[in-house]
């Protein structure tokens, strides 16, 4: 995913926090386990979430336990002990993993495209990993493989509907969360990860807004011709709050992971974000616009602002009058004949001299 799934930390308990972490450093020995030891470099908060919801729908617990870290080695770490809802996630990891690398390497150019060719070797190797460890890997591979390429076709259509590309990626999502599961826990697995899914496809869209508007990359936004505002936010609330909705409805919840996934989904994923995005428009559309428009200013909102009268008139093309009343045009009379008046005086004088 990409990385804007995170919880707010200062709203958490401390023994929350420590779970929460724990439950990262079980990820990633899941995933050592299940996709070989140089997956774990793909590790995200992301899937950390998605662990999170797992255990939500499945009523699954965490048990974090004193453990050893090859990144901390003196350090004693709290690891969550292994479960279903971690070995799940590492596999679905896998499958996200790889699809972002060959991603990757489509959009990339030139130097950067050897650097992504160099991943996807891995990339298929984890793959094929998580597929021998459970043949239900290969149809949920599949599924995914089907949701980006109708992805891609919307994009080299130039889709001028967000709501239609993040439908794209939200039904991707809703197969990633529901991977295993089946009635009532794959329904409630399956809404949250569609709404989640959305959700990020537009955040990312509205934070790569003027990037995409620079290099000439396809954003929903832009073919929409719409900049991304406070309506968006309005709708990514919606969104979340369609995803707490369908997490209400699990059973059999551990009060400290239904406080986690709360907290992320409500807090974690809702102001900090907005904030960012909202800063990051409003400096990037400065930048674009000091660069583009050297004759206005930028207000403190992104709004072009004309010059002062007096650096407009400067700013004038020689050649073209200025609009004025005929009042100005009076006045621009008069001060035209003062030259001449005070030359003539000048050659009075020196008649009387000689």
């Amino acid at each position: 995913m990409f990385g804007y799934i995170r919880p707010f930390t200062g709203e958490l308990k401390v023994r929350e926090l420590e779970l929460y972490r724990s439950v990262y450093c079980g990820l990633c020995r899941a995933m050592k386990k299940q996709t070989g030891n140089l997956s774990r470099v793909s590790i995200s908060y992301d899937f950390v979430f998605c662990a999170m919801c797992r255990a939500a729908v499945t009523g699954q617990s965490f048990k974090p336990e004193p453990g050893w870290c090859f990144l901390h080695p003196f350090d004693s770490r709290l690891i969550a002990g292994e479960n279903e809802a971690l070995n799940s996630c590492a596999l679905m990891s896998a499958v996200l993993t790889r699809e972002k690398a060959y991603d990757n390497y489509n959009d990339s150019r030139f130097l950067s495209k050897l650097g992504s060719a160099m991943l996807l070797p891995e990339a298929d190797h984890m793959l094929k990993k998580a597929v021998k460890a459970d043949g239900g890997v290969d149809d949920v591979k599949k599924s995914v493989r089907r949701h980006m390429d109708d992805l891609y076709s919307l994009e080299k259509a130039k889709c001028q509907s967000p709501d239609e590309t993040a439908q794209a990626t939200g039904e991707m999502l809703s197969d990633i969360f529901a991977y295993g599961l089946d009635g009532r826990r794959k329904s409630i697995a399956s809404a949250i990860g569609l709404r989640v899914g959305r959700w990020v496809y537009l955040v990312d869209a509205a934070d790569d807004y003027y990037k995409d508007l620079k290099s000439g990359s396809y954003n929903p936004f832009i073919e929409a011709g719409k900049k991304p505002d406070e309506s968006l936010f309005e709708a990514l609330r919606l969104e979340l709050g369609a995803a707490k909705r369908a997490l209400d409805l699990a059973d059999g919840v551990d009060e400290s992971v239904r406080s986690i996934t709360e907290n992320i989904l409500c807090l974690g994923m809702t102001g900090p974000i907005e904030d960012m995005l909202a800063a990051k428009l409003m400096r990037e559309g400065a930048d674009v616009k000091a660069t583009e428009s050297p004759g206005k200013e930028a207000a403190p909102d992104g709004e072009e602002t004309e010059k002062a009268p007096e650096d407009a008139a400067a700013a004038d093309t020689p050649g073209e009058k200025p609009s004025s009343d005929p009042a100005s045009e009076k006045e621009g009379e008069g001060a035209k004949e003062a030259p001449k008046a005070g030359h003539d005086t000048q050659k009075n004088k020196k008649r009387k001299h000689k």
